[in-house]
């Protein structure tokens, strides 16, 4: 008996904890930030990436509802206009690029937008368009995701199999929360799949946060170990 109210002692406290980190706007609560490792997204696809580009690059930063699902009722409904993201653009080119066409990233950034970006509005630290891309820039930017990984020994190697629990321990210990990391395997020969993307939860107050759940149900292939595939040469 002891043991069960200690445990949902336990169980209340984690709630409390969670409540006050994570001030609610509209029907969602906090943020999935994701960043993409380009090789592993261009192994099946045919990709024009930016010259020179050797860094994981913004797939999106996602309102979401605690513990994983996504908004589907915002209550901002504003157009993309690119007019407004000028003064960013040359940043958006490198850290947000369509891996597609770097060229044409208007798609990219609208889809985005349309999905996420006008739910994140509704938060008082970002409330508009510009906000919502530069937060994300500035997000990157502050994790500076490529030299903490090199700082732990761990960088891309088409031979080095790479242990998720090791890779995971690295990300807590460097970020001081737990993240998640997603994998595909881009070809049926693939003995092992490859590093997709790596996934870091903040609270509405732009606040690192612990993600504590699979974030969908997608069909993820990082099992017990993968590769963290070079840029091409």
């Amino acid at each position: 008996m002891r043991t069960l109210w200690i445990q949902l002692l336990i169980l209340m406290m984690i709630t409390i904890v969670h409540i006050i980190n994570s001030q609610k706007y509209g029907d969602w609560n906090y943020f999935v930030f994701t960043l993409t490792w380009p090789p592993t997204f261009c192994s099946n696809k045919k990709c024009k990436l930016p010259p020179g580009l050797n860094d994981f690059t913004i797939h999106g930063l996602w309102p979401s509802i605690w513990p994983g699902k996504q908004p589907t009722n915002c209550s901002a409904h504003s157009r993309f206009d690119i007019h407004r993201l000028q003064s960013i653009r040359n940043k958006l080119d490198y850290a947000w690029a369509n891996l597609l066409n770097y060229k044409n990233p208007l798609p990219f950034w609208e889809h985005e937008w349309y999905k996420h970006g006008q739910c994140g509005t509704e938060d008082i630290l970002i409330r508009n368009e510009f906000n919502y891309f530069n937060t994300a820039i500035e997000l990157k930017d502050k994790l500076n995701l490529l030299a903490q990984l090199k700082s732990y020994g761990i960088q891309p190697n088409n031979s080095v199999v790479i242990e998720k629990s090791h890779f995971l321990n690295v990300l807590k210990q460097a970020y001081n929360v737990s993240t998640m990391v997603k994998c595909k395997s881009t070809h049926r020969k693939d003995k092992l799949a490859k590093l997709a993307e790596i996934r870091f939860c903040y609270n509405a107050k732009l606040q690192m946060i612990d993600c504590e759940f699979n974030y969908s149900h997608e069909n993820d292939q990082c099992k017990h170990t993968f590769i963290f595939q070079q840029f091409n040469s």
